[in-house]
């Protein structure tokens, strides 16, 4: 597999969260969060942003479109986005203080050259940290969370894109099996016999749980005609410590030809010390309810730990498995390594029949501004 970065968005630090597509020939970004001052291990805070990007591709390269003064309705990040023929649907999202139900449309006009931004009907709740896919003319929203910091839900929105626009609107379609969760890995693909949307992995998370994190690998299949789940084999291991399953939250996909997926990456992986983490803050907790606290002894013990915590996070990084998973066998491959620090929190994109990964988180706290051209 070759990678290769072919243009980087006018952000020093990058982003994440964005919303991303392809419309009218241009990949467009927008939104999206990242630190810029300080580093998530010394104290910084994070910045959320609603400035708009478009990359567009010719004969000369890769070329940022100049002088977009539309900007979103707000700052935000950690919504989700799909592509269709009328633009890129965003969805939801927070800015860290509150977490949104509204849904727009971004599309290219061509004529003007400029972008533009359409209200579309929105979510019944507030979301963020979700996912989707759109399967045929049909966008699903899986998962996330309605507060910050809230927990993990496991509620299916459907939007019927086929339906006159004075008549759309997101239907409840219940809840998946598994357990609540952020970030699931999700998408829809032909299993053989009928559509079916695929549900993998994630991260649960209950605030009030100890730990309160908890790191999945089970994936769940939905057959949209039968309207039945049936659960699939786990990702196997992409050896992440403290997991017998392979931990790939966050990891953008793809769905490619002959019932295949292809899940580039994830959080998980040899570098992922979220369980050491979680075993180093649980000591601390029990440290901050001992009698004898605050002692010195104990104080130092505690700051001794948080060094350790820290430590980690800085070397944390994420699984580099490329994996295609065959839907009609239901059977995971290994068929390739990412050349590059993996990207998370993004979407893979395809753009004149190529495989882009744009901007995205490549260490906990770091983005990249690269946009990554993929040949496999």
């Amino acid at each position: 597999m070759v990678g290769t970065t072919v243009a980087n968005i006018p952000v020093e630090k990058g982003l994440n969260g964005c919303f991303s597509g392809i419309h009218n020939g241009l990949m467009i970004i927008a939104g999206g969060a990242n630190f810029p001052d300080k580093d998530l291990w010394e104290g910084g805070k994070k910045v959320w942003y609603d400035t708009i990007y478009a990359l567009q591709s010719d004969d000369n390269g890769y070329h940022w479109v100049q002088n977009i003064a539309v900007r979103l309705p707000r700052p935000i990040g950690y919504g989700v986005s799909v592509s269709t023929d009328n633009g890129i649907v965003c969805i939801g999202g927070d800015n860290g203080k509150e977490v949104f139900k509204e849904v727009f449309r971004l599309s290219w006009d061509r004529e003007h050259k400029n972008i533009l931004v359409a209200e579309m009907p929105a979510l019944p709740v507030p979301l963020c940290n979700m996912s989707a896919c759109v399967i045929k003319d049909v966008v699903y929203v899986v998962g996330g969370q309605q507060e910050i910091g809230g927990n993990a839900g496991n509620n299916i929105f459907a939007l019927d894109l086929s339906v006159d626009t004075t008549k759309q609107q997101w239907e409840p379609l219940g809840q998946f099996p598994g357990i609540g969760r952020t970030q699931a890995v999700v998408i829809g693909q032909n299993n053989g016999t009928d559509d079916c949307l695929y549900v993998m992995s994630g991260a649960s998370f209950q605030k009030d749980a100890t730990p309160s994190t908890v790191m999945l690998s089970d994936v769940h299949e939905y057959n949209i005609q039968a309207k039945k789940w049936t659960k699939r084999k786990d990702v196997p291991t992409n050896n992440t410590p403290g997991l017998e399953g392979g931990f790939i939250a966050a990891a953008p996909v793809l769905a490619v030809d002959d019932g295949k997926i292809l899940v580039f990456g994830g959080a998980g992986g040899e570098q992922q010390h979220l369980a050491k983490r979680q075993a180093l803050e649980l000591e601390m907790k029990e440290i901050k309810a001992s009698q004898t606290y605050p002692q010195k002894g104990l104080l130092e013990k505690e700051e001794a730990l948080q060094k350790e915590s820290m430590a980690l996070l800085r070397e944390t990084s994420f699984s580099r498995i490329l994996w295609s998973y065959d839907t009609k066998n239901d059977q995971w491959t290994k068929v390739g390594s990412l050349p590059m620090l993996p990207q998370i929190v993004t979407n893979a994109l395809v753009w004149e029949d190529e495989i882009y990964l744009p901007v995205g988180e490549i260490r906990p706290g770091v983005r990249t501004s690269g946009i990554l051209k993929l040949t496999i």
